[in-house]
């Protein structure tokens, strides 16, 4: 169950498509928790397994978006980039239906 106190207690259950979505989120977490322990000036290269673009959001109250894209996935983003000195780089995959795939 998702739940944000600052949507007045509002819930959501957890259904297939937003536990996809939130798995992503908690990997996204787990990654910028592991970059900031990071001995200074390391070098590393950190990688996420699927999609850069959270699909299926649009569906759900704003309240769900804002829990996992801003407290959660653009939050983990920003905490990475701020163990930098700029922007970092991002590559992600699209899959196509028809079986073709294209980087991003």
């Amino acid at each position: 169950m998702l739940a944000s106190p600052e949507a007045g207690g509002r819930e959501q259950p957890i259904d297939d498509t937003l536990l996809g979505i939130k798995r992503g989120v908690e990997e996204c977490l787990a990654l910028a928790q592991l970059a900031a322990g990071l001995p200074a000036g390391s070098t590393a290269l950190a990688l996420l397994d699927g999609t850069l673009i959270r699909w299926g959001l649009e569906a759900y109250p704003d309240f769900v978006s804002f829990l996992l894209l801003e407290k959660g996935y653009l939050a983990a983003f920003e905490s990475m980039r701020q163990l930098g000195k700029g922007p970092p780089p991002g590559a992600g995959q699209l899959h196509q239906p028809a079986g073709g795939n294209r980087g991003d």
